[in-house]
């Protein structure tokens, strides 16, 4: 599920879906984060010749 403060983010960078898509499937887990809504994993890969950030979790069936 992708969150409206997503798009808006993804708005400001000036990504579309698939530049992210290509960042989630070619990118690494930088680091974790924990907050008071669990633990955000930060996901850093390329995208038309670019490093892209990508904040999510990962679900108990491994999906992003």
């Amino acid at each position: 599920m992708i969150t409206q403060h997503a798009y808006l983010e993804m708005e400001d960078d000036r990504l579309e879906w698939e530049d992210v898509k290509q960042a989630l499937l070619n990118g690494k887990v930088r680091r974790k984060e924990v907050d008071l809504r669990g633990t955000k994993d930060i996901v850093v890969g390329q995208s038309c010749g670019k490093e892209i950030g990508v904040v999510g979790h990962f679900a108990e069936n491994n999906r992003f």
